[in-house]
């Protein structure tokens, strides 16, 4: 997403590209943690929902909107406007072809 790179080691091990190189990412909302610091993806914070045992956090990345799934307790919950990093559980990134 917007010419970041993925590093290697938090793709899942069925990784498939495209012939042409092309391919299509695919992260669980409950696989995505929220960091101060650097992460594959930043961006801003739209919108956060209480859910009862989870916190869903909507992230701005450009004009795309990615959600992460946090657990309601234990964790920083970020506010809306502010700028974060987002970063996968190893392991947990699906490639697929597009």
């Amino acid at each position: 997403m917007n010419g970041q790179t993925i590093p290697r080691e938090l793709l899942a091990i069925n990784a498939i590209i495209g012939e042409d190189g092309s391919s299509v990412v695919a992260i669980r909302p409950e696989d995505l943690v929220i960091s101060p610091d650097k992460g594959i993806l930043e961006g801003t914070v739209r919108d956060v929902i209480f859910t009862g045992s989870a916190v869903r956090v909507h992230v701005l990345i450009g004009s795309e909107e990615i959600v992460a799934v946090l657990p309601s307790h234990g964790v920083a919950v970020p506010e809306r406007g502010q700028h974060v990093h987002l970063n996968a559980i190893h392991g947990t990134i699906r490639v697929l072809a597009s």
